[in-house]
């Protein structure tokens, strides 16, 4: 039986910050933040430090590599994410210079700056690896971020999520940003009635993180899509699958209204959406709490050392940075509470 749920004060005026932006207003330029000489520098002398003490993203410790030549500008790009628009892309990585272990590292020790980094599944991984599956393990179906196939708009874990391309797809591929916060705009100005369902939330049936001869996740409360805290707005929105195959293990279809808010949020979010591609060398990095994110199919190379190949990472940053309603809090923990601790894997 579902808990009590009080919904957080749904907010119904407009929405004025840097992080309620139309995608059709902004450009890759806008948003982006190139790597210089000094930058480049810095990370020399991570890999550099790396290799004489013999670390790698399996044994790095968070008081490794703190990249104090650079902190200024560390901290420029953590208040953009997290006090402006909520995107930037971090271009003009040394893919050249160093193994892909090394970039990775890199990689990882750039985010860490701005939180915890968070294991993303039950095998200790410390960065994600999005790559097709099957060339991996032949005879395998991909799914998810392990296929071919487009993902919807959703968020993902933590407060900050970063993406890092190390190779792009023969084609397709697309990444697509959105403002939650502009969606709320929107829906505030055309359709108020749908606020409520989408602050009450809706209940979430999760597969795929789950140890071996574990259950899926079957959530006894509601996660909020909008929720309002200390004056903030949050969005928080996994996909209309994991909603629809709740209500349909728990037996209690959505209300038309709750339907109807559902289909509502992601035809708005498809006007505003942001579209680029993520290049090679370039990581991007959103305040996972106000920006959902998706992708567009694409076809990949045949040869395996061709393949798409990104890297992921998932912060957890301080609540006081952006308030988080409960019940998010609740489910993020949750999730994070179903992976194993490190040790990380690497390339």
């Amino acid at each position: 039986m579902e808990t009590s749920f009080a919904p957080s004060k749904i907010q119904t005026k407009q929405i004025k910050h840097p992080r309620a932006w139309d995608g059709k207003d902004l450009t890759k330029d806008e948003v982006a933040f190139d790597l210089g000489s000094r930058h480049l520098e810095a990370f020399d002398r991570v890999i550099q430090e790396a290799r004489r003490r013999s670390i790698t993203l399996e044994n790095a410790s968070n008081e490794d590599f703190q990249l104090e030549d650079i902190q200024d500008d560390v901290q420029l790009i953590a208040d953009r994410i997290l006090n402006g628009r909520g995107v930037v892309i971090v271009r003009g990585w040394p893919m050249d210079r160093y193994t892909e272990a090394e970039i990775a590292l890199l990689y990882w020790a750039l985010g860490k700056q701005w939180g915890e980094p968070i294991v993303q599944s039950w095998k200790g991984d410390r960065l994600g690896y999005l790559t097709d599956v099957p060339h991996l393990v032949p005879g395998t179906r991909g799914k998810g971020f392990t296929s071919e196939n487009a993902l919807t708009l959703h968020t993902d874990y933590g407060g900050i999520m970063g993406l890092m391309a190390i190779r792009r797809a023969k084609s397709g591929g697309l990444s697509g940003l959105v403002s939650g916060i502009e969606i709320h705009n929107r829906i505030a100005a055309t359709h108020p009635e749908y606020l409520a369902p989408l602050y009450e939330g809706y209940s979430i049936y999760w597969t795929g993180n789950e140890k071996k001869g574990e259950r899926p996740i079957n959530l006894d409360y509601r996660v909020p899509l909008f929720s309002e805290l200390d004056g903030q707005v949050s969005v928080s929105f996994m996909n209309k699958r994991v909603v629809e195959q709740a209500a349909a293990e728990r037996n209690e279809p959505l209300t038309e209204l709750q339907r109807e808010a559902l289909e509502y949020f992601h035809a708005v979010g498809d006007e505003l959406k942001f579209t680029f591609m993520l290049e090679a060398g370039e990581a991007l990095f959103v305040n996972n709490y106000v920006i959902l994110h998706d992708r567009a199919p694409f076809e990949d190379w045949p040869e395996p050392e061709r393949r798409r190949f990104l890297l992921r990472m998932w912060l957890r940053t301080s609540q006081e940075k952006q308030p988080v309603h409960s019940s998010v809090r609740r489910f993020y923990d949750t999730m994070a509470g179903n992976f194993s601790p490190p040790p990380a894997k690497v390339i």
